[in-house]
């Protein structure tokens, strides 16, 4: 679980087979006991019985129906009011029993961690197979070092972390102008505002008049010189090619007339 700092706790569930039919003894404890408190507690957190249906499944109705199993000991959770939380107080006051709380050095807030046993696809079941996790989901996260800025064509800045986790934290604004050829041009080819251009209106990316954006690129002349060279000699030798051709036209005229004299 990720505690009030971003920190990652690792809590255990122990099952041992209780002496009813389809019940179990179940513990929820920290796996590192000195991250709880009263000390004594072994890093136990609640404690409690689960029941399961003849078909594996878990049986809400059963615990739901009563606030103890027939043996007398109580449910892991009180299902009677839908509450299958625990809550793990913060290390400031001291812990009434059965209540625990985080250790004092750790500095951590009080929270509540919701056990989802039925709700999950397939749910806790007590089948004759090996244990896997069925899915999870996920509601906090470790601590994160920002690794990377993204900005799309719309102009939303994203927050990129190292532990998965990603967030928008601005929108770059595009300014129009009513008359933009009459930007006065300033060093570093740019521009400002002039009496003639007009004041300037923020506008989103991509809406009302506005550009989009091309993140990560930076701006090219719009001449392509190889092109552009190559165009160049072609034009070159076709003027090569005329000037011979009015050469040639030149002389055998000039023959024609000497014939003729």
């Amino acid at each position: 679980v990720s505690d009030s700092k971003g920190g990652q706790r690792n809590l255990t569930m122990s099952f041992v087979r209780g002496d009813l039919p389809n019940q179990w003894f179940v513990e929820i404890g920290a796996a590192d006991a000195t991250n709880i408190v009263p000390a004594g507690a072994n890093g136990m957190i609640k404690a409690g019985v689960l029941a399961f249906t003849p078909t594996g499944r878990l049986d809400v109705t059963t615990m739901a129906a009563s606030a103890n199993n027939a043996g007398g000991r109580p449910w892991l959770f009180d299902y009677q009011n839908d509450n299958t939380t625990i809550q793990i107080r913060a290390s400031a006051a001291a812990p009434v029993p059965p209540a625990v709380n985080w250790a004092v050095g750790l500095g951590l807030a009080e929270q509540t961690i919701s056990f989802d046993l039925d709700s999950t696809v397939g749910g806790l079941t007590q089948y004759d197979s090996p244990s896997v996790v069925g899915s999870t989901l996920t509601n906090g996260t470790a601590f994160g070092n920002l690794s990377e800025i993204e900005i799309a064509d719309d102009g939303f800045v994203t927050a990129i972390f190292d532990n998965g986790v990603t967030r928008r934290i601005a929108q770059v604004a595009l300014a129009t102008f009513p008359s933009v050829d009459s930007l006065a041009q300033v060093s570093g080819n740019a521009y400002q505002v002039s009496e003639n251009s007009g004041t300037f209106n923020l506008k989103t990316p991509g809406i009302g008049g506005a550009g989009s954006i091309a993140a990560s690129q930076l701006e090219a002349s719009t001449v392509d010189l190889s092109s552009e060279f190559t165009g160049l000699i072609t034009t070159q030798r076709a003027y090569s090619a005329s000037s011979k051709i009015i050469t040639t036209a030149d002389e055998m005229l000039e023959e024609l007339i000497r014939i003729k004299r």
